[in-house]
């Protein structure tokens, strides 16, 4: 049994949900995978509820600069306290099945690589005796036709931390080219 975590950042509107989509139908055809996906703002999203100010699904899809400038800061505020890193994790936990036959796959979505790193840390320091099962994938999803955010920290450095991934998948086609290519990465870095 091996626990993947992809890591998946890339430019706004890249096509980072369609791509981790894609790669979630291939993965859930096979009988001995599973695969769910996460995104380190989901703390953000959540606290923003609970304190009565709900961010809509359509929001989210379509973000403006103030939501973006707001996800990031108070996205940044609760990393203090290491709060994103945590719910990462417990998400990671919740579908890692010690014992099991099945293979997780969990796609994390994160701007920040000290999150990644984190991530990768205690993840390792906690299940030290299980290490060998577990593998880290950083993956950057660009699309050259969409030009780059810098109204906020988190968007505006994610062309600067690039050279930290392990593999890009580039989106400047059709979908069903996008289809293909998260495929052959699937087939080739996952399965």
């Amino acid at each position: 049994m091996i626990n993947t975590v992809v890591f998946v950042n890339g430019r706004p509107r890249a096509g980072k949900n369609l791509a981790v989509s894609f790669m979630k139908q291939i993965i859930n055809e096979h009988e001995d995978y599973t695969a769910s996906e996460y995104s380190s703002i989901q703390p953000v999203i959540d606290f923003s509820e609970q304190i009565g100010y709900p961010i809509r699904e359509d929001e989210l899809k379509s973000k403006d600069e103030t939501l973006r400038r707001y996800l990031a800061d108070m996205g940044d505020a609760l990393e203090i306290r290491g709060i994103r890193t945590a719910m990462c994790l417990k998400h990671i936990e919740t579908n890692f099945f010690p014992g099991s036959i099945l293979n997780s796959v969990n796609f994390i979505y994160t701007r920040e690589i000290k999150i990644m790193d984190k991530i990768e840390e205690l993840i390792l320091k906690q299940y030290y005796y299980n290490r060998s099962n577990f593998k880290f994938i950083r993956l950057f999803v660009d699309n050259p036709k969409v030009p780059p955010i810098t109204s906020n920290r988190a968007d505006a450095d994610v062309e600067n931390d690039a050279h930290r991934y392990d593999f890009f998948l580039v989106n400047e086609s059709t979908k069903g080219v996008l289809f293909d290519r998260c495929e052959e990465f699937v087939k080739t870095h996952i399965l």
